[in-house]
């Protein structure tokens, strides 16, 4: 069976690699690697017709491909990020400070 949902979400000019997503004080955020060895910041519970990007950062020198397997630390104050040749772990300071309000 199809899975079936609404899109929150789309991007244009980077191909999305991967998603995680957390609740941050009480806000549904999504963290979507692209290709291009970037990661997107974006409120997924935001209004109706979609997500709100907030913020992008560069995480892979080179631009290398975020791989698919994102996962967060076992203490969740943390998300690690890989390439084929490289492995970021991004604090929730730097990856939350734009989601209050």
């Amino acid at each position: 069976q199809l899975v079936a949902g609404l899109t929150v979400y789309t991007e244009t000019r980077d191909r999305l690699t991967s998603v995680i997503s957390y609740v941050y004080n009480g806000y549904s955020v999504a963290f979507i690697g692209t290709r291009s060895g970037r990661l997107k910041k974006v409120r997924v519970d935001g209004p109706p017709e979609g997500g709100v990007q907030y913020e992008t950062l560069t995480v892979m020198t080179g631009g290398s491909p975020i791989l698919r397997d994102m996962a967060f630390s076992l203490d969740r104050n943390s998300l690690y990020i890989m390439s084929d040749n490289q492995v970021r772990n991004l604090p929730f300071p730097t990856l939350t400070e734009m989601f209050i309000g």
